[in-house]
């Protein structure tokens, strides 16, 4: 998987509620308490340790752990007295405000939505989460239910499918009319076959050079099988009409040129 995020449900969110009585009791500003915060809520690299094979980075911890830690953060220094925190704001561990809802059979829900890397398979992949789906749900909490809500191998099933009622359909349309006009069992059979053995081959070279069936792939394999059938169709036509008429289909026609009604008699 190359990504995975989530849309709905409610996400923690520490709140540093200011109150502006005791920020103007102490000479406080809101300014000073977000530099403060900022300051001392950041994780940076302090060096590192290197020896003849390796060499590590060191960080300092300075992010925030729990909520003590944020009401005792020092905003400023008053004298010998020490602002902190928890004497200008109130610190609250809630959640974000909600933006986005999901609802699923007219109840709360959460969608977690996962990204396939650009070289991965679809259709292996929905089928690979599909099948860990019941593992990860005996996971969860109780009442917590996974279900599939939007499937994009679902499209590329269908379109398989669709190709292949496509396939079949063209091998007897193709097969009845040139039977119906051509008379020959044999000739007919020709075209008929050369339509799967097409598709069979495009297969080929296809996993061959690395691509892999998705739904642009999938839409022009079946406009191609139609194509091929009108084609094959025309040209089979077209060659039975010539040979009846007693020529070969690739031999020009020769013909004299017309006389003029303009040419003059022969004098006397």
């Amino acid at each position: 998987m190359a990504s995975a995020f989530t849309i709905g449900g409610m996400s923690r969110e520490i709140k540093v509620l200011a109150d502006p009585a005791r920020l103007r009791a102490r000479n406080v500003t809101l300014d000073q308490v977000v530099a403060a915060l900022r300051m001392n809520n950041a994780q940076s690299p302090s060096g590192w340790i290197e020896n003849e094979h390796q060499e590590f980075t060191l960080q300092t911890a300075g992010e925030y752990s729990s909520l003590d830690e944020i009401e005792n953060t020092t905003v400023a220094v008053r004298g010998a007295t020490l602002i902190r925190i928890k004497d200008v704001a109130r610190v609250v561990d809630g959640f974000a405000e909600q933006r986005q809802r999901v609802w699923s059979n007219g109840k709360p829900a959460v969608m977690l939505v996962l990204q396939k890397q650009s070289d991965a398979n679809t259709v292996e992949v929905c089928r690979e989460v599909v099948q860990r789906i019941a593992t990860v749900e005996s996971q969860l909490p109780r009442g917590v239910k996974l279900g599939v809500f939007y499937d994009t191998s679902t499209f590329i099933n269908q379109s398989m499918a669709n190709l292949g009622s496509t396939a079949v359909q063209a091998v007897g349309l193709t097969f009845l009319v040139l039977l119906f006009f051509l008379r020959k069992v044999r000739s007919s059979l020709i075209v008929a076959v050369s339509i799967p053995v097409s598709i069979v081959v495009t297969f080929a070279v296809m996993d061959q050079a690395g691509l892999t069936l998705n739904i642009i792939s999938m839409a022009g394999l079946a406009l191609a099988v139609g194509c091929w059938w009108t084609t094959r169709s025309s040209s089979w036509k077209a060659s039975s009409a010539t040979a009846r008429r007693g020529r070969h289909p690739a031999t020009p026609r020769m013909s004299a040129p017309p006389r003029s009604p303009w040419r003059s008699r022969p004098p006397r």
